[in-house]
């Protein structure tokens, strides 16, 4: 089976999370193979999930970034540990580009925006 991991970035602010989390919940109920993980500052690890998903059966995993952007993270700390955990765990860890890249996020934001700035009018 495949699973997604859902992967933010982490904060010392236990609050920061609760976001990411109510995102994940919610996918999970029509997505069970769903799993939330952080780089860093929060748990769960990264490394962590993915040896839950392993041990659950996984065939195979995406990760999916949300980030907005690509930075020295997307670009090599996240693949270092993709590939870590691919060789770990002989299973294919597969990076998928961050939502930042998908241009219905960027049109998500366009709409707050103007909506924002109607409501100032």
């Amino acid at each position: 089976m495949k699973y997604l991991i859902l992967l933010a970035h982490g904060s010392r602010d236990q609050t920061w999370s609760q976001a990411f989390e109510l995102m994940t919940t919610t996918l999970r109920e029509r997505h069970a193979n769903t799993l939330l993980a952080f780089m860093e500052l929060s748990e769960p690890s990264f490394d962590d999930v993915v040896a839950t998903a392993v041990e659950k059966g996984a065939s195979q995993i995406d990760v999916l970034p949300l980030f907005l952007a690509k930075g020295r993270h997307l670009n090599h700390d996240i693949p270092q540990m993709c590939k870590h955990n691919t060789e770990l765990h002989a299973i294919n860890v597969n990076l998928l580009p961050p939502i930042g890249e998908d241009p219905r996020l960027a049109q998500v934001v366009i709409d707050i925006a103007e909506q924002a700035l109607d409501e100032a009018s």
